[in-house]
């Protein structure tokens, strides 16, 4: 399997089975699928917002912090930058 060429479709299935997983209460699986999301599109904002929000659900919070700055590095303009900031 080349991750390279299925990348969108993996990043796609890691984000629907994380959000499956918190909707569950399975916050730390919800956790490993979205760091796998964001290990395939690093570039992707949205994604590391996700997992900077998983990570704080589970109280890990110096992962969460370099999440959300990850996000306004790659989108100063992101939409939730004022909820991040704040």
């Amino acid at each position: 399997l080349d991750e390279k060429t299925y990348a969108p479709a993996l990043v796609a299935g890691c984000t629907t089975v994380a959000v499956r997983r918190a909707e569950t209460g399975d916050l730390a699986g919800a956790v490993s699928f979205f760091e796998r999301a964001t290990s395939l599109a690093p570039e992707n904002a949205s994604l590391h917002l996700d997992l900077a929000d998983a990570l704080a659900e589970v109280q890990r919070y110096p992962e969460a912090v370099a999440q959300w700055r990850i996000v306004l590095a790659l989108e100063p303009e992101h939409p939730q930058r004022t909820r991040v900031l704040n």
